[in-house]
């Protein structure tokens, strides 16, 4: 082995020197010498040198001349006057198991969590290595925060972390008037056992889509209606219920927009629209304006509703200016008024479909509008034209009362005809739509099972009534 030197005499022997040039060279002991001096004496340090591998000491507080510990480093401590500093403060920080300070030129103390590459060709730097503090054992990550309401997800709505624990439900055509039609009363059940079924397999629904027709059979236009046609039947304000606290994003559809809300068809407020006109336990229902989208983020799925009853002024309130929609067709000025205005409300709502399609994140699309016909299926080919593929789009409406695929069944379904809400009758088929996400950034919709759906005629469509259960 190599010679043996202490912090008394830490640098190697030379060989004896005339005294002109002992002088010479004496300068080039660095300032803090002469205090390490005095610190090794006090701590009886030594260090053996093996001239045949890298420097090598017992104690981090063993000064190991002319070794500079390149990379790894904690933090700059910075200037020093002694080694000793260095290596105390290598001490105090958790995780410094070496530290290298460089007393010639900067005098700063860097500390370092090893002394992996060992570089001696720079008489600048002296170090030490040993063990230091374990560093603290971290802390476990914090829970992700509940997304906050926010512009796009303003109720806030917070997904299941895995995407397949996550679904939502569509109805169309289904706010029965006066208190009748308990077919209504039995999809809302089988909603309910739905969504009971699932949260038993930990999977949560998200919201419920409403694709028009919401309030038979001339629109909204009492506060009860909200309670007997809605509230009572689905039970989002009832603890008790399966679907309490679950949100419904709602379009409207041609009878929202007769005689009991007639200025909605020409601008002039609609009673449906979130706003404080409304009255107590309605918040959950959720219609900002004529077309709106909503951003569910962590399964990052987007639904677009927009309103196309441009297409049906005839029908507006059932039977348009001669009936249901007497009253609108008067206050809204006759057809031509309301139809320039429902017309640019429509082509004003696509384009913002090509805006999001464009602009959106989204891996799945909703496309909610009320009417069947070609147009829901004309929507998806828009959107997946704008969005070059990005997202997985499903599109779905009513005004047809039935529960059937109108497009690929590849996932279930993307173009639905879902208008079987039991608010009026006249199909095959009463019920709703289940659309769960997958794992994968698609989507697998049940529309056309038992779960979903019962024959129009299981049920007495006028002689049952609704009842205010939510069971």
């Amino acid at each position: 082995s190599g010679p043996i030197f202490s912090p008394l005499a830490e640098r190697p022997k030379r060989a004896a020197m005339p005294g002109r040039l002992s002088a010479l060279l004496l300068p080039a002991l660095c300032a803090g010498d002469l205090a390490v001096l005095r610190e090794g004496a006090a701590r009886g340090h030594v260090v053996k040198v093996n001239s045949s591998a890298p420097p090598a000491a017992n104690g981090i507080c063993d000064s190991i001349h002319n070794l500079n510990c390149w990379g790894d480093d904690l933090k700059d401590g910075g200037p020093v006057g002694t080694h000793l500093q260095c290596c105390q403060a290598c001490e105090a920080t958790p995780g410094c198991k070496a530290w290298t300070w460089d007393w010639k030129v900067t005098h700063h103390c860097y500390l370092k969590s090893a002394c992996n590459d060992r570089r001696t060709d720079n008489d600048g730097y002296h170090s030490g290595i040993g063990n230091g503090p374990a560093p603290p054992a971290p802390a476990p990550p914090a829970p992700p925060a509940p997304p906050a309401p926010s512009p796009d997800n303003p109720f806030g709505i917070r997904a299941n972390p895995r995407r397949s624990d996550n679904f939502f439900l569509i109805i169309g055509d289904w706010g029965r008037p006066g208190g009748v039609g308990g077919c209504q009363a039995r999809v809302a059940q089988l909603m309910k056992d739905y969504v009971a079924r699932q949260a038993a397999m930990g999977k949560k629904c998200l919201f419920v889509g409403a694709v028009g027709d919401n309030f038979y059979a001339t629109g909204l236009g009492a506060d009860w209606q909200w309670y007997s046609q809605w509230a009572n039947v689905y039970g989002p304000n009832d603890p008790g219920s399966p679907l309490h606290n679950v949100p419904w994003l709602a379009v409207m559809g041609n009878h929202d927009l007769g005689n009991s809300d007639p200025g909605c068809a020409c601008g002039q407020g609609c009673r449906q629209f979130n706003g404080a006109h409304r009255p107590g336990g309605t918040g959950l229902f959720w219609m900002p304006d004529y077309y709106w989208h909503y951003y569910i983020p962590g399964v990052d799925l987007e639904i677009i509703g927009l309103d196309t009853n441009g297409r049906d002024v005839g029908g507006l309130g059932g039977d348009g200016a001669h009936g249901g929609a007497s009253e609108t067709f008067r206050r809204c000025g006759g057809g031509g008024g309301i139809q320039g205005f429902l017309s640019g409300k429509q082509r004003a709502g696509e384009q913002y479909l090509d805006q999001r399609a464009r602009s959106t994140n989204a891996r799945t699309a909703l496309i909610m509008q009320h009417y069947d016909g070609g147009i829901g299926a004309s929507y998806k080919g828009r959107f997946e034209a704008n969005n070059g593929g990005r997202a997985k789009v499903l599109s779905a409406y009513g005004h047809a009362h039935d529960q059937v695929c109108q497009g690929s069944r590849e996932r279930g379904c993307d173009v639905i005809l879902t208008g079987g809400g039991a608010g009026w009758q006249g199909g095959a088929w009463f019920g709703f739509t289940a659309v769960h996400l997958t794992d994968d950034g698609g989507f697998q919709t049940v529309l056309e099972t038992g779960e979903v759906r019962i024959r129009q005629n299981s049920c007495s469509y006028m002689a049952e009534r609704n009842t205010s259960s939510s069971g």
